[in-house]
């Protein structure tokens, strides 16, 4: 299933537009009328220019929008991707538009605010149910009239008529049609961002439209995102430093965060690094204190210790911020005399009775029995245990649960060492992993790399804010940010194709990308060569479903590898409203950059403003010295001064017209 057709009554600064996104299709619609009256849809003759440029290409299936900053790209963007929570509560009253899909021969239509016949509503009492909502709080009556606002309707059509008109209620009832619109953005290109940055999926089946994911750049998988960086850095003659692009891991990420002071004397005891050793041994040698050899473990168990450490500081210099304000006891959980959290002490019990069964069932003996109720510190135990003991403790105070969320994420950071403990000692030092990209898969490193990264990225944020961005901080070495956006953005379109074609998301489902601004960062080189790349990805990943890519771009590069009715324009009028012009004037296909500025982004010029004016005043000032008859000593000694800049001119034109003007002053001076 393929999105052909976009009409939009109004959304945002957008106002009675329509959005063309098929060749093979003519498609009207009258917004006076009601649905299904006011559409209109006729079959062209086909032609057979982009079945012969794109034979054994999947370009065909990208559409591209393009146009001037502020236009509204990202606002259709947000109109065809947004979630349904989201588009349930951010949309404004008057919003009014409709999809239009084809499959196969028949259509989909999702309408939003749209009128409708009545022989096609699906019940008759919106009126009873506006009045029982009258009760409720605003935005609850708000997100019923926006939900009630969206309709859905399979058809066929007989000429210009729409026939066989089936609602669809859920997406569900689309079978083997069902498609899913992923929403590909970088988050820091919004002013504020209207999605929630969520890193489990919405797998709710129960939605009114075909169902949409938020797909952030950021949010690639590691190990896809790294997929694409190891074949672009092939590329690369092999003593190019880019070939020693590396992933990196520093032992010291989370303590050095929180500026909580502990007692030094407690930090000495239990938190303890071989780093610091080593550095206070190195220091004693150079003062000439006496110094033991003291004999310790591999390179790689020293800084996996070290980084267990820092994360149990870590949690310590929370724990002690936590302390800094008194417990809060709800209400509800007190006893008769209101002192007593009944609550507490149940849960303390419970968890007491099911240690000591474990205890019998395992048949250990523990020294050093965890006791979340109180802290271990100065216990002489092991860090692994330190942390589940922190983590318990937090875990308590929170919601009365020792092993909740956070004894959970210990588990993460047990396995994440134990993992990095498996490779090679040549990746470590002191205080750093280093992986170099080509070495990720290696038959030795593959499952190892995988199930890292899985562990790195397999957990939810907790609710006191302890982990908000990532659990393990990393970075890449020898990398741009412009190149690994370019590895997210192809990353994440292999990653859901992968997921498509295994049936990752239920029975094959279609799949509409939306890319928004995926350039953002790159380099030219990686703009021109883009298309080509995602060419490979489609061809190779895409499986039995059909998808179609939907590209908002500020780069001409891209657009010169599409045709004209790939093309989407955007303009402003003198109001800030909307203008969409489909398809282009000039042909884009292999054409110069300039061409492509002047007509795809409506520039006036396709020079930088500050050398245009110059330039415009230059010539001014030429133009009135070759009318007078005689010049000042000034005028002589300015001509002089431009006749040295003419030659750095860039543009072969402009600088030939300069030249000549200027042979006509020669007699003058």
């Amino acid at each position: 299933m393929r999105l052909i057709y976009i009409y939009i009554n109004k959304f945002r600064n957008i106002f009675d537009q329509e959005i063309i996104l098929t060749d093979t299709y003519d498609i009207a619609y009258d917004p006076i009328s009601t649905f299904p009256n006011a559409l209109s849809i006729s079959k062209k003759e086909s032609t057979s220019k982009a079945n012969l440029i794109y034979k054994d290409s999947l370009l065909s299936s990208v559409h591209m929008i393009a146009g001037k900053t502020g236009a509204g790209k990202t606002n259709i963007f947000q109109l065809i991707g947004m979630p349904e929570e989201e588009r349930t509560q951010d949309s404004e009253a008057d919003d009014s538009y409709f999809l239009l899909y084809e499959t196969d021969g028949a259509f989909v239509a999702e309408l939003y605010s749209i009128k409708i016949d009545k022989s096609l509503t699906l019940s008759d009492n919106s009126d009873n149910l506006n009045n029982d909502l009258s009760l409720f709080p605003e935005y609850v009556q708000k997100y019923s009239r926006s939900l009630d606002s969206m309709h859905c309707y399979r058809f066929k059509t007989n000429g210009n008529i729409l026939t066989d008109i089936e609602p669809i209620r859920s997406e569900s009832d689309l079978g083997k049609d069902n498609t899913y619109i992923f929403n590909g953005y970088e988050r820091h290109a919004f002013p504020f961002c209207p999605y929630e940055e969520m890193r489990l999926e919405d797998n709710n089946s129960d939605n009114k439209w075909m169902r949409r994911i938020n797909a952030e750049y950021h949010r690639t998988a590691l190990w896809n995102s790294c997929r694409f960086l190891k074949e672009y850095i092939d590329s690369f003659d092999k003593e190019n430093l880019k070939r020693k692009a590396a992933l990196v891991i520093k032992c010291s990420n989370w303590a050095d965060t929180i500026k909580q002071r502990l007692d030094d004397n407690l930090k000495k005891h239990d938190y303890w690094t071989f780093r610091e050793n080593i550095r206070q041994e190195e220091i004693d040698k150079v003062t000439g204190k006496a110094t033991k050899n003291s004999k310790r473990p591999a390179i790689k168990h020293q800084f996996v210790h070290d980084l267990w450490t820092d994360f149990a500081l870590y949690l310590r210099e929370w724990i002690s911020y936590i302390q800094m304000y008194p417990v809060e006891i709800p209400e509800e959980n007190l006893d008769s005399t209101g002192t007593q959290d009944v609550y507490q002490e149940f849960i303390d019990y419970y968890y007491e009775k099911q240690f000591e069964e474990q205890k019998k069932t395992s048949g250990k003996r523990d020294k050093n029995p965890i006791d979340p109720t109180v802290l271990p510190d100065y216990e002489e135990i092991s860090i692994l245990k330190r942390i589940e003991w922190l983590s318990m403790w937090i875990d308590r105070r929170g919601d009365g649960v020792p092993q909740s969320l956070l004894w959970q994420i210990y588990g993460d950071i047990k396995d994440i060492g134990d993992i990095l403990n498996k490779f090679d000692d040549k990746y470590f030092t002191n205080d750093t992993f280093t992986l170099p990209i080509e070495e990720m898969y290696t038959d030795k490193n593959k499952k190892l790399v995988e199930t890292l990264f899985e562990c790195m990225e397999q957990y939810r944020p907790d609710d006191t804010g302890i982990f908000t961005k990532e659990l393990l901080p990393y970075r890449f070495s020898c990398i741009s940010s412009g190149e690994y956006q370019f590895a997210k953005v192809m990353g994440g379109i292999e990653e859901y194709c992968v997921k498509l074609s295994v049936g990752g998301y239920g029975n094959h489902p279609n799949l509409i990308y939306l890319l928004d601004e995926p350039e953002t960062y790159m380099h030219p080189e990686l703009c021109r060569t883009f298309m080509y790349r995602l060419d490979k990805v489609l061809k190779e990943r895409t499986g039995d479903s059909d998808i179609q890519i939907l590209i908002s771009t500020h780069s001409p590069l891209l657009l010169s590898d599409v045709l004209p009715s790939q093309i989407t324009r955007l303009d402003l009028d003198s109001m800030g409203k909307c203008i969409i012009r489909n398809g282009a004037e000039k042909a884009y296909f292999g054409a110069n950059i300039h061409t492509i500025l002047a007509d795809g982004f409506f520039l006036n010029y396709t020079i930088g403003e500050y050398s245009r004016q110059y330039l415009q005043d230059r010539l001014n000032w030429l133009k009135t010295i070759i009318q007078k008859d005689h010049l000042t000593e000034r005028d002589k000694s300015e001509l002089k001064q431009f006749k040295d800049i003419v030659p750095i001119i860039g543009d072969d034109l402009i600088r030939s017209s300069f030249e000549l003007l200027l042979k006509q002053t020669e007699d003058k001076t």
